[in-house]
């Protein structure tokens, strides 16, 4: 019977559950006694074992001179076993669905307050933009002081990850860099950028890398450590969209 224990153990019957059943089905009628001998489970544990397969309609019993005995009953009744669960299954899917719109909007008062969050390594980063591009799709990003992350070859792989997401969700870019990044963008970055990206090439040099978006602040340190600081309140992102703007807007 090479395929019917895993086949009995993926419809969540136990290890012990199994070994009784085919010990059943292959004893017929019989009392605790051979079951125990041929499955190999102490006469205590056989008992609670086998009033569970009779709960799931898998095993029966009678009276025969005064002794209980048991019975497996018809394989069949293992088709029946997965349409109570499939039953049971779709009951508790309609429950969730009740109970989503009040999860949703928990969540939904939670985005609405400030916080700070910190993430560590650019596999939790790039997982942060996806988290904020999917729930803000169609907006806007602003990004600036990149130009030591720029330095740094392992942020190609990350940007090479993060650029997909955004555009994915429609997200358009606005990015202010220092002029001796222009070769650099053109030779690690340029195909990553659509028509309706803009990048603005400034003399200023910012010690950090800044990304504002929606109500997110988002500041990436490049140290041993790659870390990023996520602030998410709308006034202070409105300042920095004010402070980026300032620095868009010259000449």
């Amino acid at each position: 019977m090479p395929q019917i224990t895993p086949t009995l153990k993926e419809l969540g019957l136990t290890e012990g559950e199994i070994k009784v059943y085919l010990a059943l089905i292959e004893l017929g009628q019989t009392t605790v006694g051979p079951i125990a001998k041929l499955s190999g489970i102490s006469h205590a544990k056989v008992y609670p074992i086998l009033d569970k397969l009779i709960e799931k309609g898998l095993v029966s019993h009678n009276i025969k001179e005064n002794r209980k005995n048991f019975i497996a009953t018809n394989p069949n009744n293992l088709l029946e076993f997965i349409n109570k669960k499939q039953t049971s299954l779709e009951e508790e899917k309609q429950k969730i669905k009740r109970i989503i719109p009040s999860l949703i909007n928990k969540q939904g008062s939670l985005r609405n307050r400030q916080y700070a969050r910190v993430f560590e390594g650019l596999k939790a980063i790039t997982e942060l933009f996806r988290e904020i591009f999917s729930q803000h799709p169609n907006q806007e990003i602003l990004v600036f002081g990149l130009n030591d992350i720029l330095k740094q070859d392992k942020f190609i792989h990350f940007f090479h990850n993060y650029h997909p997401i955004r555009k994915q969700h429609n997200i358009k870019l606005k990015l202010i860099l220092n002029k001796n990044q222009k070769e650099k963008i053109r030779k690690d970055y340029k195909s990553l950028y659509t028509k309706h990206d803009k990048i603005k090439y400034l003399d200023t040099h910012f010690p950090t890398g800044i990304f504002i978006f929606h109500d997110h602040v988002i500041t990436i340190v490049a140290d041993n450590q790659i870390t990023a600081f996520d602030i998410k309140s709308q006034q202070n992102a409105q300042h920095y969209k004010d402070f980026f703007n300032s620095f868009w807007n010259k000449p």
